[in-house]
């Protein structure tokens, strides 16, 4: 431990130390990819805080010195060592000029690490207390002495790993609300669903009949002098035309509802995403696109089989038709664009429809996920330091006021746990008089 940046501390208990070990996010089961919630959280940032909080059944890492502008994970453990033998005016002027106290980080959970060769564990912190009341209240301290296991300081960090994710979780929770979904389709139907875009989407199309390559408007004339051939190359090319203008209609989506995404969730937790605010689309946008993209090709195939018409071309062999040329391409684009223009409203609902389900179910899912995530949170609760430190700090100062002595352990631990568990009013009585 001494002069390393930064060590490890191991845990005692055993039952903790399997906790930690079993730590794992579940799933709702979705196998007809119903919802978004396990594209949305499964992944690098999934597996990084599971990784992290299982790795407490080692031990809990401690770091002594952390840059001010570093990126931090939720639960570090920042120290700072007090020796109570050097507890005099320097020991202050160090802790106050360290940057101990000015790490503005929510991520960082602060402890005082307290050396004392003569003096109690209890007394120890006490004086600590005593010396450094308005900084740990401030600044939610935490007080550990050398002598003490690491417990309490794992389940800290366990705790805020879990609380950031829970909060990640319920920021996604109200991103999904479907107020501005409407919005959002309409917005990209209009940039999407033009006639432009879907002649370009006609002319790109890679055209392949009965093992021949036709190819696009790029290549060479490709002429069909039979109706019956012309009739099957417009099916596979409208059915392209559909299927390709769904795929980015989709995307175009999806891109709106990760803005919707990364505007609520950086917004509920812009002190503590770090790294995530930069990249949240690049992170998500292929799941969430794949899945919303396969929605409206299924929405735009089965609505819209009428658009793949088979009406034949009569033609002869004495005037073929050259199936990459851009006039006729773009017949065929311009009959798939009416057809949908004509139908638009009933598209936009239709598509509104099943979104809102997939938003629904996708809500459900992360109110399962969280609820279950506060199951294990509950479990790595720490001790309430804050109360026990106001009881312990005011009945050792009563004990010194009536009889000249500092209080003993062994009779002031089992009435701390008392007022604590009653609620007594004795508790209220110490918070808010000063003896």
């Amino acid at each position: 431990m001494e002069g390393r940046k930064t060590w490890r501390e191991a845990i005692s208990s055993r039952e903790l130390k399997t906790l930690f070990k079993q730590f794992e996010v579940k799933f709702p089961d979705d196998p007809f990819r119903e919802s978004f919630a396990g594209e949305l959280l499964r992944g690098d940032f999934l597996r990084d805080i599971v990784q992290d909080v299982r790795s407490l059944a080692i031990g809990v890492d401690i770091a002594r010195k952390i840059d001010r502008n570093a990126d931090v994970k939720p639960g570090t453990i920042y120290a700072f060592e007090i020796d109570i033998g050097r507890m005099g005016d320097k020991c202050y002027k160090e802790l106050t000029e360290s940057g101990f106290l000015d790490q503005a980080n929510e991520n960082l959970t602060r402890v005082l690490l307290i050396k004392a060769k003569s003096i109690g564990v209890i007394d120890a912190k006490l004086i600590v207390y005593g010396k450094c009341k308005d900084y740990v209240d401030r600044l939610d301290i935490y007080l550990q002495h050398i002598y003490e296991d690491f417990d309490e300081i794992a389940k800290l960090s366990a705790y805020k790993k879990i609380s950031f994710y829970i909060n990640f979780v319920r920021g996604m929770i109200y991103s999904f609300f479907t107020y501005n979904l409407k919005r959002v389709i309409n917005k990209s139907m209009d940039r999407v669903l033009t006639r432009a875009n879907i002649r370009r989407v006609c002319f790109e199309v890679v055209v392949r009949y009965d093992n021949n390559y036709v190819g696009t408007v790029e290549n060479s004339a490709y002429n069909c002098r039979y109706s019956g051939t012309v009739t099957r190359i417009k099916k596979i090319l409208t059915e392209e035309i559909v299927c390709d203008t769904a795929r980015k209609l989709g995307s175009e989506i999806c891109k709106g509802i990760l803005m919707r995404i990364e505007s609520v969730v950086q917004t509920t937790l812009s002190a503590e995403l770090g790294k995530i605010k930069s990249d949240m689309s690049s992170i998500f946008f292929a799941e969430i696109d794949a899945i919303i993209s396969e929605t409206v090709v299924k929405i735009l195939r089965k609505k819209y089989g009428v658009i793949i018409s088979e009406t034949p071309f009569f033609i002869t062999i004495f005037r073929p038709v050259d199936v990459n040329s851009e006039e006729w391409r773009s017949q065929v684009a311009d009959e798939v664009y009416f057809n949908i223009l004509e139908k638009g409203d009933f598209l936009r609902d239709y598509i509104l429809d099943n979104l809102k389900n997939l938003c629904r179910k996708t809500r459900k899912d992360f109110e399962f996920i969280t609820s279950e995530l506060e199951e294990f949170q509950k479990r790595v609760i720490p001790e309430d330091q804050k109360q026990c430190k106001y009881i312990r700090y005011s009945l050792n100062r009563w004990c010194v006021w009536l009889t000249g002595k500092t209080s003993n352990v062994v009779h002031v631990e089992p009435l701390i746990q008392t007022i604590i568990q009653t609620n007594s009013s004795i508790y209220e009585h110490l918070l808010t008089n000063d003896i």
